[in-house]
């Protein structure tokens, strides 16, 4: 719906892309927000999905895949049974048609895959010990030459959706 405003830099661009979001809001039905979250833009490497679904066959099940648009488009991921290792994640990553943007294709830095990694198991391990997590999705994380952030969460609790961006 257009609430999301990329590279606003400036007091004035802050103030106009206020007025933009609430006015699409409005435009769309949506009530006016009461908040309007303004974050600093974190570059990264790529953008990458790591979620949780639970299967009524297989219970938990972690996914690991290229993030942002191309979660979408290219729909490349890798699911596993929860929980995984931080090798079994590293594996999941590496079986990815696009793993070279994650690798460093075309001289371009490697990405930090055990930082990674390390953010699939500890989702995995949510899986596996929390029953009332139905789904959660994080995207993007940017990866980064070391570490990743998580800038997007959404989690449904028993059929109850929480969503927002939080530092990880």
């Amino acid at each position: 719906s257009g609430c999301v405003v990329l590279g606003v830099a400036g007091d004035e661009v802050v103030e106009k892309a206020y007025a933009e979001v609430t006015a699409r809001a409005a435009a769309a039905g949506s009530v006016t927000p009461e908040r309007v979250l303004v974050e600093t833009m974190t570059p990264g490497l790529a953008e990458v999905i790591i979620g949780l679904k639970r299967d009524e066959t297989f219970g938990a099940v972690v996914l690991v895949g290229l993030g942002g648009i191309f979660t979408e488009v290219l729909e490349d991921f890798v699911l596993r049974l929860c929980p995984v290792t931080e090798p079994e994640a590293l594996g999941m990553f590496k079986e990815l048609r696009g793993f070279s943007v994650l690798a460093g294709a075309r001289g371009k830095p490697r990405c930090d895959l055990d930082a990674l990694a390390r953010v699939a198991v500890s989702i995995s391990w949510l899986g596996n010990d929390r029953d009332d997590i139905l789904e959660l999705d994080l995207n993007p994380v940017m990866a980064m030459e070391q570490g990743a952030l998580a800038v997007d969460a959404r989690v449904v609790l028993n059929g109850r959706e929480k969503h927002g961006a939080h530092q990880a």
